[in-house]
């Protein structure tokens, strides 16, 4: 199987919209945890906010869905679930269905 190219934009003009803001928050996210950091609450809780008016609705649903109570309080935990969410949104604009249930991303 080949590599996939988060940061290449979708050919699909309705998926391109917004795609680069999506790729720039979880290359971010990605790369502070690769070396070993973590996202300031602040800055996480601005970068997420942007990204609000470039989601569909669709995904804003994942985004938004609880996360499960063992890693809710912990926020590198929060931080790493965003990140595999924002991976799911950008594999499915590039047509990689990741699961769907009753419409939503899973």
């Amino acid at each position: 199987m080949s590599e996939i190219d988060l940061s290449q934009v979708p050919s699909d003009t309705i998926a391109a919209d917004g795609n680069p803001a999506i790729y720039e928050v979880w290359n971010h996210l990605a790369t502070t945890f690769e070396r070993g950091g973590e996202v300031d609450p602040v800055r996480f809780d601005s970068m997420m906010r942007g990204l609000r008016s470039v989601l569909m609705p669709r995904e804003t649903a994942l985004l938004d869905e609880p996360f499960d109570p063992s890693i809710a309080k912990i926020f590198a935990a929060v931080q790493a679930q965003t990140q595999a969410r924002l991976q799911k949104i950008l594999m499915d604009r590039k047509g990689y269905h990741v699961s769907r249930k009753n419409g939503g991303l899973r």
